[in-house]
């Protein structure tokens, strides 16, 4: 009997705990956020106790907390904290701007800032993106070199290198520097002094152009050379020099355009011409007259025609000859130096000159060719 009762206890407490076991309360299966997943702790069933660890896709950014841990109210589960979100990594940090004089590597959720050279940073090299956005501010890049502005000397100018290190001085055509041609920065002060420009030659004062003409100057500023606008004559000389007291000889002047007379036509031809200074006048004879002469005349600068006025002379013509019988003639070019050829027709031959030139005389020069049968010859051959 009191086996049987021992019994009984032992099964009644085994089922006892079964039960209980069986009534622990588990949590549900966590919600993963969308473009999240459950990097550890995945399991088929999660009683109390359990954690697991929630990460975000790339290009996202978990927002609350990556541990969660299933805890138990009463007989009721649940997870704590709440699972986290994740969201769009270009919403919540968007790409940071490279600072002024300087750059920006964005990566990921990291952001790192170098300056160019010649600068250095100010602020944090490096922010992180976090659920709130990036971490720290935007730093800057200021110049390593802090020295004040230097001023360009008079008739020179000053030119800055180096990230604002080094300056070096340089001084317009015509002059040289006096002093040193290069300072550097130190301790944001510039070394020694700032150097001039002198002039390399005597300085006189700007010429003013003559009336109807104009001045030019050398690049050293040292010569002078004037000139007269077309059709007006320099009176004086063209040039002068600086000197030590000053521009050499007077200014000279310019005189009132100079006009060629008109000029008459040729007998017998006509002239095209104008009358200002540097123009050519050309001459030609009517049809039938040869020109005596030059057929240009320019106009100079004293107001007179160069060369003579030509003459248009008749130009002797020949007559225009008979063909002869039996054959034709026909007569090239016109006047003196004309040409009249000669050709018989089929079955006679040319007794004579084939050609005949007109001469000066404004007769033909060989007297006109004749036509003869063909049979004649063969009978004379017999």
């Amino acid at each position: 009997m009191k086996l049987f009762l021992v019994l009984f206890l032992v099964l009644f407490a085994a089922a006892a705990v079964s039960s209980t076991r069986k009534s622990k309360p588990r949590c549900p299966r966590p919600a993963v956020p969308y473009y999240g997943y459950v990097r550890k702790g995945r399991r088929s069933s999660y009683t109390v106790s359990k954690r697991i660890t929630i990460a975000c896709k790339r290009g996202y950014i978990l927002v609350g907390s990556s541990s969660i841990k299933c805890l138990q109210k009463g007989q009721l589960a649940y997870w704590h904290p709440h699972p986290p979100v994740c969201k769009e990594l270009s919403i919540v940090c968007p790409k940071l701007p490279a600072p002024a004089n300087g750059r920006v590597w964005n990566k990921g959720l990291k952001a790192t800032f170098r300056c160019n050279s010649g600068f250095k940073l100010r602020g944090s090299s490096k922010r992180k993106c976090r659920s709130t956005g990036w971490t720290g501010t935007q730093p800057i890049c200021e110049p390593k070199y802090a020295c004040p502005t230097l001023h360009n000397p008079a008739n020179g100018y000053v030119k800055i290198i180096k990230h604002g290190s080094k300056a070096v001085y340089k001084c317009n055509s015509g002059f040289k520097l006096r002093g040193h041609s290069k300072r550097s920065c130190k301790s944001n002060r510039w070394t020694g002094n700032q150097p001039f420009c002198q002039p390399r030659f005597p300085q006189c004062p700007r010429l003013a152009a003559p009336e109807n003409g104009k001045v030019s100057f050398s690049k050293k500023g040292s010569k002078a050379v004037y000139e007269c606008n077309s059709g007006f004559i320099l009176k004086g000389s063209s040039k002068r020099f600086c000197k030590r007291n000053g521009w050499t000889g007077s200014a000279p002047t310019c005189q009132k355009p100079i006009q060629c007379p008109r000029l008459a036509d040729p007998e017998n031809g006509d002239v095209s011409f104008r009358q200002i200074v540097g123009s050519v006048a050309m001459y030609k004879c009517n049809k039938g007259f040869t020109l005596i002469g030059s057929e240009k005349r320019t106009c100079q600068q004293n107001g007179a025609w160069t060369g003579q006025q030509p003459t248009c002379k008749l130009v002797p013509i020949c007559k225009h000859p008979y063909s002869p019988l039996f054959g034709s003639v026909q007569v090239k070019g016109f006047g003196i130096g004309a040409v009249a050829h000669y050709t018989c027709s089929n079955g006679y031959k040319l007794i004579g000159y084939q050609s005949i030139p007109c001469t000066a005389g404004g007769v033909w020069k060989y007297r006109a060719p004749i036509c003869s049968p063909f049979h004649i010859y063969e009978y004379a051959e017999h």
